[in-house]
């Protein structure tokens, strides 16, 4: 096989997971294994539990103070608006980075609960189009994301933690390469107003590798 038939097949392999997991946007794909879908609810723990025991008074106050707003969803706000991005790929420590531009636009919906993203860019020479979602489940404590594009029928979620500006994901990763699913991490890091990073590291033959890395820089 020919080093640009090598890369292409990974490229093809990889394309959906690896633009999802760098915008923020570091997933899980639907159609692997899920962490957040891994416990099964059971239903006849339900009239034991905590929220159980409350008067219904007090379930309302607690499920009105759960769908409200928590520090952790300003940030995400940093998040909206239109967005330039400078993007660069690679697919093995040893091949050479490829650079590409791109854009994303952010809208806040849903009160400040989430924000939408519509990214576009290229893939091969080929238009590439994805939706993301980006939240913060205050049950789980957790910032979470969804995602789908062109070119796969599943949807990709994630969930994260977060030091200061910058959101950490790690997670398991499924594809035509690994099936069974392999680890990732993604970091992302909100600069300031109008700057915000992300960085992908894939693991390649068992080895953690930056496969991807994107500038964002607010259009003005």
């Amino acid at each position: 096989m020919t080093r640009f038939a090598s890369i292409l097949r990974r490229c093809l392999a990889r394309t959906a997971t690896t633009f999802a997991l760098l915008l923020g946007l570091a997933a899980l794909p639907a159609c692997g294994s899920c962490a957040c879908c891994e416990d099964e609810a059971d239903a006849t723990l339900a009239a034991n539990n905590d929220f159980a025991k409350l008067s219904p008074e007090e379930q309302m106050k607690a499920m009105t103070e759960f769908g409200s707003l928590a520090p952790e969803h300003a940030l995400l706000q940093k998040l909206t608006g239109n967005w330039d991005l400078a993007i660069k790929m690679r697919f093995g420590p040893n091949e050479a980075w490829q650079e590409m531009p791109g854009t994303i636009e952010a809208e806040s919906v849903l009160g400040g609960r989430f924000v939408l993203q519509r990214y576009r860019s290229s893939m091969m020479g080929q238009p590439f189009e994805g939706i993301g979602m980006l939240g913060y489940d205050k049950l789980k404590q957790r910032f979470t994301t969804s995602w789908m594009d062109v070119s796969s029928t599943c949807v990709a979620s994630s969930e994260g933690q977060a030091e200061g500006n910058t959101i950490h994901y790690v997670g398991k990763m499924s594809d035509m390469i690994t099936p069974k699913g392999r680890r990732f991490r993604t970091v992302e890091t909100i600069v300031d107003d109008d700057h915000w990073t992300s960085d992908l590291f894939d693991t390649i033959d068992g080895a953690e590798v930056q496969v991807m890395g994107i500038a964002a820089t607010r259009r003005r």
